[in-house]
């Protein structure tokens, strides 16, 4: 098969055929308190009666199995050419030097890598901009209106534009030109806006393995990178705003992975009573104990990506997450922040796999679970 062919099969296998991530299947029910089974009901049993006698296996059943047999194999494949950052290289030759396929990405994309102060000097083409948009959003968007916004951590990798859609999955693999694109974009969660804000924003991105879109997020568990980075800038095409660093955690969106339990950051709204008990149970799962305060009033900002620090050689933990949560700084207090009194929170609240994984036992097993119904 030809070097050309090799891409291609790849590329159609990443838009076919790999499955979407559970956390962009957002479901406004997913992580609710599990529902009681009616007493005497088995999962699993049908409506109408306990038929005895089994079912032979058809020739359809077995082609289907064969099927995601297949599938699997080639999402694995992909799954380890990207961790191994060979997504996007030649395959054919043996002389040619290995280049990040972010790089080559940012090398073909004349916005990626740039700065917004960089792109505010360019001129956008004729488009109907929204009223009170920014001056500095214009050139991004007339280049596609789906942009919403801007995602800075000063000093880091993370300075990227934002974008949304109806769909969580979209962005999943296209850039800002809308073109399939292995690592995809910073994308905001479907149920929010980037105009009156939810009690909790939820951004998503890949971690793009060669510090790129939000790799940089898992420093956030080194005590020092935290107080180098305590706050997060994000800006909508109509205002900027700044929040403080409150928690970073690792989770699994897997219930599985946790005695049954999803813990449910994603979820948008919340009652003050309940939004206390989350930011609670935020502390408890963080692993930095910030000593940033928050109240009920407070909104906060999510920042959401996968982590392979619970893989085991049998066993690949295909939703874990390491996520950063911040505050948004109230009106009239000062952006600064006093990481003096930030320490390593020497009793986190992992899942129940991280522990199994690294051979601890988990002092959270009956611990109290939140649920985002109010």
């Amino acid at each position: 098969m030809s070097e050309n062919n090799m891409n291609e099969q790849e590329r159609r296998i990443e838009r076919e055929e790999r499955p979407i991530p559970e956390w962009a299947r957002v479901d406004e029910n997913e992580g609710r308190r599990p529902k009681k089974q009616k007493p005497g009901k088995k999962e699993g049993s049908s409506n109408g009666g306990s038929g005895s006698g089994k079912k032979p296996i058809g020739a359809q059943t077995v082609l289907r199995a064969l099927g995601v047999v297949v599938i699997i194999a080639c999402c694995a494949f992909i799954t380890i050419k990207v961790s191994k950052g060979d997504a996007g290289k030649p395959s054919g030759g043996t002389d040619t030097p290995d280049i990040p396929p972010v790089q080559v990405q940012r090398a073909k994309n004349p916005v990626l890598g740039n700065s917004l102060t960089a792109l505010a000097a360019k001129t956008g083409s004729n488009t109907n901009y929204p009223a009170g948009i920014q001056e500095r959003f214009k050139y991004l968007y007339s280049i596609n209106p789906d942009l919403i916004g801007w995602i800075k951590i000063a000093n880091s990798s993370i300075d990227m534009p934002i974008y949304q859609t109806s769909n969580n999955s979209y962005y999943l693999d296209k850039d800002i030109y809308r073109k399939y694109y292995l690592y995809g974009v910073c994308f905001m969660d479907r149920r929010n806006s980037a105009v009156n804000f939810s009690r909790n924003t939820i951004l998503y991105a890949h971690n793009g393995h060669d510090e790129y879109l939000f790799a940089e997020l898992l420093h956030y568990r080194e005590i020092d990178y935290y107080k180098a980075h305590p706050v997060i800038e994000m800006s909508t095409l109509y205002k900027d705003y700044k929040y403080k660093v409150i928690a970073c955690f690792v989770t699994s969106w897997k219930p599985e992975d946790d005695n049954g339990y999803r813990f449910n950051y994603i979820y948008p709204d919340m009652s003050n009573a309940n939004f206390t008990s989350y930011i609670n149970q935020l502390r408890d799962h963080s692993i930095i104990d910030t000593n940033v305060d928050v109240n009920e009033n407070d909104k906060i900002l999510t920042l959401s990506t996968c982590t392979r620090e619970m893989d085991t050689p049998s066993y690949h933990v295909s939703d874990a997450r390491f996520v950063v949560v911040a505050r948004l700084v109230r009106d009239g207090e000062s952006a600064d922040v006093d990481v003096g009194g930030a320490q390593l929170n020497t009793s986190v609240r992992y899942p129940q796999l991280w522990f199994d994984v690294n051979g601890k036992t988990n002092p959270f097993k009956g611990a109290s679970r939140w649920y985002p119904e109010a």
